[in-house]
């Protein structure tokens, strides 16, 4: 356990490190984070929509609302319009209405389509010149790894027989950790558990050197 626990420093360190790292790529991007152009925005959600997303792919909650905003991608567009054009090509369209549409209407549709698949193209491409320029994808991996590691640490402390209050203090450094809401989400399964154990250790040993 003494081993273990020289190592917990060094990869708590990493961690804090990584996470600091992490939060400062956010507030540094973040501010230059694309808006979804209104044209994109559909009320209600529908197909071929994803929630208006952050650097961090949080949804985006705008002020004044209670959920993110649905906007349509630059793939349901191209969907879309692949379905316009194989209409159009059609002769059923000159017969009758197809979805309730006539020919003029759905040439209509396609003209926004078109227009809209190039907006949300733009919007898209956007979003990942930020995610590229602020490294992020790759900031956010070092700093879920580094969380990682450390859960494995305070794993491996917790499964080691306590026989002095020292290591007892030794498990409870590792498990003061787990209040990190990024190093909770590594170990939600275990912390609760890890909890219970550290309090028996502490109960054990002072009824020992009682």
């Amino acid at each position: 356990m003494l081993r273990l626990g020289n190592e917990l420093p060094a990869a708590s360190a990493a961690f804090f490190a990584a996470r600091a790292k992490r939060s400062a790529a956010i507030a540094e991007w973040s501010p230059r984070w694309p808006v979804a152009p209104e044209a994109l925005i559909v009320r209600g959600g529908g197909a071929f929509t994803d929630s208006e997303r952050s650097l961090t792919g949080r949804g985006i909650v705008r002020d004044g609302e209670e959920w993110p905003r649905k906007v349509t991608t630059a793939e349901g567009l191209a969907w879309q319009i692949d379905r316009s054009k194989r209409l159009l090509k059609g002769k059923t369209i000159d017969r009758q209405k197809v979805r309730g549409l006539t020919r003029k209407d759905w040439e209509q549709r396609l003209d926004e389509d078109l227009t809209d698949h190039a907006i949300a193209e733009q919007y898209e491409a956007s979003c990942q010149q930020i995610r590229d320029a602020s490294g992020y994808q790759a900031i956010n991996a070092a700093f879920i790894d580094a969380a990682k590691a450390v859960v494995s640490i305070i794993g491996a402390i917790m499964a080691q027989p306590e026989r002095t209050m020292a290591g007892v203090v030794i498990k409870a450094e590792a498990v003061s950790l787990t209040g990190d809401p990024h190093v909770f989400v590594e170990c939600f399964a275990d912390c609760g558990k890890w909890a219970s154990e550290l309090s028996a250790s502490v109960l054990k040993i002072a009824a020992e050197q009682a």
